[in-house]
């Protein structure tokens, strides 16, 4: 017998008090009078009307006096308090969008305790990507099974997607790429059959396009996890848009005595490029600060304490700290103290440290460790006058050049290019 798959929105939605004053309500381009209509609705039980008025106050346009996230989040809140399974979905995906990692997993285990396939998908690839807490690739597999087990076809995609990427083997890379051929098969056939089914409801990082399923790169850097463990990342966020130097450090302090690791480095940067009218650098104070951050975890801090010391010649500082970054596995802190092996900063020139140090970064996705990695070789090559090496070389060299490209192109700022 063919399995059926009951829909929870279906469930949710037959239990409305008022489908056709809904209809109306969300129909009306007005905001004052459609907010008037769903506080109606919701003093008659209208759960649906307690999504719309979160989505509506989230996305209130600027005439009408612009988003209003407090309201929008505890309207959201309040469809979740009302038991509504659908809702944990849409008030985890108001999370995602402000960066609120931590947050989205708790409302998300919600919905998955719930059976809402989902927010069951959702919090599977929070686990798989390590966000909003630590990465558990085995918790992500079993959570793809659960909303596979519900029917969610997104799960499917992405559980073959976990196993090619994070699986080693000839064996898993073929069974992963039959499961998104597969997936996306049935993708496209319930698309055109039930476009509005709850079993393809998605994340913007997996698409189904031309018959191939296309994923944004899995390595995600330590800088947005340690973000995504925030206290407050909406008020760090304030604090980096404050134009005023004494106002951002009063901030800063606030928040680093939560125990946010960015805004101790971000105290430690503020300190020593700070103008001369506002009291110039404190080279003490910088100090201070990277250390904390260093001290209360922070791998990426041990890349910025780094920058600073080398700034500042102070080349055994430097080599410490990159020393713990790259015990923390911090591509950057590694790739850099791989540069200082290289050219026998502080330590006695070593080659062979230095390669292993380079590929270490690289397998952790760090495209400048490659480079320099590569052009290392070819130097090497050179001294020793080896053409056959250096022309075999060639090829390697072409596709990591094109690669480093394709990513400045593509995106800048990313971590992968720091060194």
């Amino acid at each position: 017998m063919k399995k059926q798959f009951i829909e929870v929105w279906r469930q949710e939605w037959s239990a409305e008090p008022d489908v056709a004053a809904y209809h109306q309500a969300s129909a009306m381009k007005d905001f004052a009078e459609a907010e008037k209509s769903f506080m109606a609705l919701v003093g008659r039980g209208s759960v649906w009307s307690m999504m719309s008025l979160g989505y509506r106050y989230e996305s209130r346009p600027e005439n009408a006096g612009g988003p209003d996230l407090a309201q929008a989040e505890y309207w959201y809140q309040k469809a979740v308090d009302s038991g509504s399974a659908v809702a944990t979905f849409y008030e985890g995906n108001f999370y995602l969008r402000r960066k609120i990692f931590k947050k989205a997993r708790e409302i998300f285990t919600i919905g998955m305790k719930r059976g809402y396939a989902p927010s069951t998908f959702r919090i599977a690839g929070l686990y798989a990507e390590g966000w909003g807490g630590n990465q558990d690739t085995d918790m992500a597999e079993s959570l793809y099974k659960k909303a596979i087990s519900m029917g969610n076809i997104m799960a499917k995609i992405g559980l073959a997607s976990l196993n090619f990427y994070a699986r080693k083997g000839i064996a898993w890379k073929l069974n992963a790429l039959l499961g998104l051929i597969s997936a996306n098969l049935q993708y496209r056939y319930i698309k055109w059959k039930d476009p509005k089914s709850e079993r393809l409801k998605d994340m913007e990082d997996v698409k189904p396009f031309m018959g191939i399923i296309m994923m944004k790169n899995p390595i995600i850097p330590i800088k947005t996890r340690e973000i995504s463990v925030e206290p407050d990342a909406p008020a760090l966020w304030r604090a980096y848009s404050t134009k005023d130097i004494a106002e951002e450090e009063k901030a800063y302090k606030a928040l680093a005595e939560r125990g946010s690791m960015r805004s101790m480095v971000h105290l430690a940067s503020l300190y020593f490029n700070r103008p001369e009218e506002n009291g110039g650098p404190d080279i003490g104070q910088t100090e201070y600060w990277y250390q904390k951050a260093i001290d209360s975890g922070s791998a990426s801090a041990t890349y910025f304490a780094s920058t600073f010391y080398l700034k500042v010649k102070n080349l055994e500082k430097a080599f410490e700290v990159l020393t713990i970054g790259a015990e923390r596995c911090y591509a950057p802190s590694i790739a850099r103290l791989a540069r200082m092996y290289e050219n026998g900063w502080h330590v006695k020139k070593d080659i062979t440290i230095a390669s292993n140090l380079y590929k270490k970064a690289a397998c952790l996705g760090n495209v400048q460790a490659k480079m320099s990695r590569k052009f290392m070789i070819k130097k090497l090559f050179i001294e020793e006058g080896n053409c056959i090496g250096l022309i075999k070389d060639i090829p390697a060299m072409w596709v990591v050049y094109f690669q480093y490209k394709y990513l400045k192109w593509r995106d800048p700022d990313s971590e992968r290019l720091m060194m």
